[in-house]
């Protein structure tokens, strides 16, 4: 009894300190400016939702549009619950989720104590607890904080239904396999993996103990998601299991052109508010007509299933390809990068080192070792198949660090049973044990620690943090950190140029400008730096040197042109705007910008009431479009607006002859006729864009007008 209040005692202080070290954390980084919901990043997009669930919109019908959850839901419900009970407070959010993960390394404890013994159990505990990524998760408002707790909580309740085979055991697992996968919708191909376990003797035996495990497992994760999937047919109309990005998801993963790794396809916007928008505006474009939930994820799973079928061999080299960084040392950043946070910030994570480097080798020694005595190796391995089952199922989609954690869990378990297998050898003499589970360890760590061309992401977060302290207002301090980035940083100028925007939204102008210059000396091709010089220039008065800069950024690209519209915005009617905008046309009419673009800038100008300036626009449209009838007519327009009547009453003709089906060219032609006093005609014109539009009450004003002066 002494000895087993030992073991507790040590638990216990295991437990306190792995505590401790995460209050810490959350002090020092809780409040860090990049680890904000904000800009952007999904954990904006959860907190938002999360508050709308605890402000009581609990279907979040109206966030989705009426969809299916794009994403999974647990955490966003979690989250909810948190605020809700704590007045919205983002602090008690980070000390739930901290206490959760001290929960995952009690569980997991005791899931190694109860496949190797007690000396496993402490193991298991240090190394999780001394696993600085788990602490960093935890910390950050994402779904992957929840990750711990889920698979360790399955990892231990899975490993005692298979031990001890009794229903309520199985029923448990299958209600935290449920809880899982709405945490990680991937881990429904670990949750079938484990229901074959009691189908397979159910179907073996036929006798009361296996159905009545079977049956608790299906029931069990029936009830788990259940949930999610009537919530997603009250509002649909359609059974979506879970989530509507799984196709999306899979196509991102298997592709031409895919590395493994996350890269947003063509007309997607890189953010979940932007995949639930942009996967449904791409895939109906495709059908030409609206599509379900189901159909949308339909689309890009058969994308991505279309070019495995083509391409079998490589489709086959990018799984493998996929299944290395899943398990490698790099923690391949999503949001956010965790060797930035580890290595940069002064905090308590520089302390705590383990990762996947030693948790990857040690956990597959561990999968090659021997349970404690009265425990089937059978029934071990069978629970051992977590981590591969788990690692195909991220390997499947796309690869990410936070995708990847909850692998590191039950790797940290086997980990232990490796640890004190070994020893264990040793003392007996095992040899051949021995040099097996060394052997395994020796081979994972090489893969693991080979150096792979991975990037962590921590240059691109120190670009971040730059960019941020201009917006805490510390613009010497930011204009430093550039400097020391663009050292090591492959493309210097954008790091300056990056910095240069976030001084110029927080209002600092002449430090804007100063990092701008740098950039450009750097780098003088840069469009998109030219452009924002010229909008500081130009908002400066200095409109000279803006017409120069402009007229740089157009020919470099058409994000010129995005520049031009914020001049309008910025400072509309005034002299500088005049000279840039025209200065942009100028090169447009040389094609160097896109017809879009172009469109898109004259129609701004035209709402804005300055015809003198979209006019340009228009013309080098009409110039390489002379037969549309919407580019004619908007030319005209921009006519009338500069009082250029006789000449827009012409132009309209023309935009009427090419497509006489349109009811504003027959109003604006009526319009223009009556500024050059042909009230017949116009008359005329206004009749016929009522006869093609009844309900246009412009065109009606002018006829009432014209009868009535009659």
């Amino acid at each position: 009894m002494q000895r087993r209040w030992g073991w507790l005692a040590a638990e216990g202080a295991i437990l306190a300190a792995a505590a401790a070290v995460k209050a810490v954390a959350i002090a020092q980084l809780g409040s860090h400016p990049l680890l904000q919901p904000a800009g952007g990043l999904d954990s904006e997009w959860y907190v938002a939702l999360a508050s709308r669930v605890a402000a009581g919109d609990w279907t979040l019908a109206a966030a989705f549009e009426g969809g299916a959850f794009p994403v999974s839901p647990l955490y966003v419900y979690v989250l909810a619950i948190v605020l809700g009970l704590s007045g919205g407070s983002l602090v008690a959010a980070r000390v739930v989720q901290a206490a959760l993960g001290v929960v995952a390394i009690a569980c997991a404890m005791r899931s190694a104590r109860d496949w190797f013994g007690d000396p496993a159990g402490l193991i298991a505990g240090l190394l999780l607890a001394g696993a600085g990524v788990l602490t960093f998760h935890e910390i950050v408002l994402l779904q992957s904080a929840l990750d711990p707790v889920l698979i360790a909580a399955l990892a231990l309740v899975y490993g005692r239904a298979i031990q001890g085979d009794r229903w309520h055991a199985w029923a448990g697992t299958g209600l935290l396999a449920a809880l899982f996968a709405l945490n990680r919708p991937n881990a429904l191909i670990v949750a079938a993996a484990i229901g074959a376990g009691p189908l397979g003797r159910l179907l073996r035996r036929r006798q009361r103990p296996a159905l009545l495990a079977a049956a608790a497992f299906a029931g069990a994760i029936a009830i788990g998601l259940a949930p999610a999937a009537l919530r997603n047919l009250a509002v649909t109309g359609r059974l979506t299991l879970i989530s509507s990005h799984g196709g999306l998801n899979f196509f991102i993963g298997n592709r031409a052109g895919a590395d493994g790794t996350y890269e947003a396809p063509p007309g997607i916007t890189p953010s979940i508010a932007g995949q639930a928008h942009d996967a449904r505006v791409v895939a109906e474009a495709v059908a030409g007509r609206p599509l379900a939930d189901p159909e949308v994820s339909g689309h890009f799973a058969g994308l991505g299933g279309s070019w495995i079928r083509a391409h079998p061999n490589d489709a086959a080299a990018l799984f493998a390809r996929k299944l290395w960084p899943v398990a490698h040392r790099t923690e391949l950043p999503l949001n956010y990068s965790y060797a930035y946070y580890e290595r940069d910030e002064q905090t308590v994570l520089r302390w705590l080192p383990i990762g996947a480097w030693c948790l990857v080798p040690l956990g597959v020694a561990g999968l090659a070792a021997r349970p404690r005595a009265g425990v089937a190796r059978a029934g071990y391995l069978a629970w051992a198949a977590l981590v591969p089952l788990y690692a195909i199922s991220v390997a499947v989609f796309f690869v990410a660090g936070r995708y990847r954690l909850p692998m590191l869990v039950p790797l940290a378990i086997a980990g232990a049973g490796g640890i004190t297998s070994t020893v264990a050898a040793l003392r007996t003499r095992r040899w051949m044990d021995v040099s097996i589970l060394l052997a395994a360890f020796g081979m994972a760590a090489t893969a693991t620690l080979w150096p792979l061309a991975l990037d962590d992401g921590r240059l691109e977060e120190r670009v971040a943090m730059a960019s941020a302290l201009a917006g805490l207002g510390r613009p010497a301090d930011a204009m430093a950190r550039a400097a020391t980035v663009a050292r090591e940083h492959p493309e210097p100028g954008t790091v300056h140029f990056r910095v240069a925007l976030a001084l110029q939204a927080h209002g600092d102008l002449a430090s804007a400008e100063a990092e701008v210059r740098r950039a450009l000396s750097i780098d003088p091709k840069q469009p998109e730096a030219h452009a924002v010089l010229g909008q500081l220039l130009a908002r400066a008065g200095r409109a000279g040197e803006a017409r120069h800069h402009m007229l740089r950024a157009a020919a470099g690209g058409a994000s010129a042109t995005g520049a031009a519209r914020w001049i309008v915005d910025d400072a509309i009617g005034g002299p500088e705007t005049s000279s840039a905008v025209f200065a942009v046309a100028e090169v447009a009419r040389t094609a160097a910008v896109d017809a879009a673009t172009l469109r898109d800038i004259g129609q701004h100008l035209l709402e804005a009431r300055r015809g003198d300036l979209a006019e340009p626009f228009f013309l080098a449209l009409d110039v390489r479009y002379p037969r549309r009838a919407d580019v004619v007519e908007a030319l005209g327009v921009a006519l009338l607006e500069r009082g250029r009547s006789a000449r827009a009453a012409q132009t309209l003709e023309r935009a009427v002859s090419l497509d006489g089906a349109r009811p504003s060219s027959h109003l604006h032609l009526a319009i223009a006729y009556v500024q050059i006093d042909r009230p017949g005609d116009a008359l005329a014109a206004a009749r016929q864009a009522l006869a093609l539009r009844p309900d246009y009450p412009q065109a009606r004003g002018v006829v009432e007008a014209l009868t009535g002066a009659r």
